[in-house]
């Protein structure tokens, strides 16, 4: 590793609702992870969040929810919506699923520094300060601030 580099390290999983994932073996479910991932060796962390499906309930929650979402979730059209932030699992494995996220951060790095880490981390699981990077990087760049303005209408 060259003299200045930064390595993640999964902190903690949190399993939403309630604290517990679903069963080991389950082929329908649905829960929401929160991992918190740091630096190595350091007690901060920033989160970032997925919800993971069995494909049958996917299936369910996203024919259900198609018309009770909000119109900002669609391209313009209304005919695509794009997902981000969704894994799905034929069966729940609790270790699977550590594994696969602990992975991700492992291959992740090393970075230059933690926001580089955060982004490659993030390709696959979408991190809580991802919009305040862009923000940075467009006010650095004289551009104007387009976070409230996802698809750039107008």
């Amino acid at each position: 590793m060259g003299a200045k580099s930064v390595v993640g390290e999964v902190q903690c999983i949190l399993y939403h609702p309630g604290d517990a994932p679903p069963s080991d073996g389950a082929t329908d479910f649905f829960v929401s992870a929160q991992v918190l991932v740091g630096v190595a060796g350091e007690d901060l962390a920033d989160s970032f969040d997925l919800m993971v499906f069995s494909p049958q309930r996917y299936a369910a929650y996203i024919g259900s929810e198609w018309d009770a979402r909000v119109d900002d979730e669609l391209l313009p059209g209304g005919a695509i919506r794009p997902v981000t932030g969704v894994w799905l699992m034929q069966s729940w494995s609790t270790d699977a699923f550590d594994s696969a996220v602990r992975r991700i951060v492992v291959a992740s790095g090393p970075a230059p520094d933690w926001i580089t880490l955060a982004q490659r981390i993030s390709r696959l699981m979408p991190w809580e300060y991802d919009y305040e990077v862009d923000r940075r990087i467009n006010e650095q760049a004289g551009l104007p601030d387009l976070a409230l303005n996802t698809w750039h209408d107008g």
